[in-house]
């Protein structure tokens, strides 16, 4: 399972999972910072999720 925002322009924001899952229910929470611990500024991100031929994305919004 790979776990990732990305801002508009299609960078990687953060990073949250890379690594193998087993079948369940999970929760995450994103407390708005990137990889390096600096604080991402309020606006329009996108959240995927890849998990072996499945991919999923989504539309997030951050407000500070």
């Amino acid at each position: 399972v790979d776990i990732a925002i990305f801002d508009i322009h299609g960078r990687k924001v953060k990073t949250f999972k890379n690594e193998e899952q087993t079948a369940g229910d999970y929760s995450l929470n994103w407390n708005g910072e990137n990889d390096f611990q600096k604080a991402s500024s309020s606006g329009q991100y996108f959240v995927r999720l890849k998990a072996d031929d499945f991919s999923l994305i989504r539309k997030i919004l951050l407000i500070r």
